[in-house]
């Protein structure tokens, strides 16, 4: 496989997620899927801005309660549920939103999980997927006892064969910082996985942790690669 090629993208520079996706749609009033929702953080917020989101996640990490309304009028639901059976009909959502998730869809089904996001979704509106990149002080902290590498580089490269499913593809990166007070509050964000403890708390680990060290606390970062892909029918 080969490595995705980054040069000729936009950087947008640090940015939240949801402020970056708002680059590519109009949140107020729309309607969207969130696939791979996880703990149900960006939907919430997708909610808080206004949007309708169906989020799902096969490992889901939040009760199924509601969302909302907000004061936005948004809302947000939650379900048990995979990328290749959407709880949506046929050209209903105005986007399908991978955050963080296209490479935790099995490699073998990555392009059907692309086809049934773009069954959803109307025509003119958007399949956007978000993937963290394989570089910055995030991934040197992380790579030691959570190494990606191989399952984000097919998720890139379902995304190249994507290509011909969709009207047009936009391509840009942002970046993200990840703020730690210390180690502990590090070694948190991981208790929902399946770690040992002696791997998070590893001499490569640690020491990388504390080369993130500023006046700001420990600054881990990375960017984000987005594709953007427009939905025809």
């Amino acid at each position: 496989m080969d490595t995705a090629d980054t040069t000729a993208q936009r950087s947008l520079g640090l940015m939240d997620d949801i402020d970056a996706f708002a680059t590519q749609l109009d949140i107020p009033g729309s309607v969207l899927i969130d696939i791979g929702c996880g703990d149900g953080g960006p939907a919430t917020k997708l909610a808080d801005r206004g949007a309708t989101v169906t989020a799902l996640d096969p490992d889901l990490r939040r009760s199924i309660e509601p969302y909302g309304p907000t004061d936005a009028g948004g809302t947000a639901t939650f379900q048990i549920g995979t990328a290749l059976d959407l709880p949506m009909d046929d050209n209903s959502a105005d986007a399908a939103l991978f955050i963080y998730s296209m490479h935790h869809v099995p490699v073998e089904s990555m392009d059907a999980a692309l086809s049934e996001a773009k069954r959803v979704v109307k025509s003119g509106g958007l399949v956007y997927v978000a993937e963290p990149g394989l570089t910055g002080s995030s991934e040197e902290v992380s790579k030691p006892f959570h190494d990606e590498t191989p399952v984000r580089l097919a998720a890139q490269d379902a995304l190249n064969r994507a290509d011909g499913l969709f009207l047009a593809r936009r391509r840009f990166i942002y970046d993200v910082e990840h703020i730690y007070t210390d180690f502990e509050e590090f070694i948190k964000d991981y208790a929902h996985y399946d770690f040992s403890d002696s791997d998070l708390r590893s001499p490569a680990v640690v020491n990388a942790f504390e080369k993130c060290k500023t006046d700001r606390g420990y600054v881990l970062g990375q960017p984000i690669l987005v594709d953007a892909f427009k939905v025809s029918k």
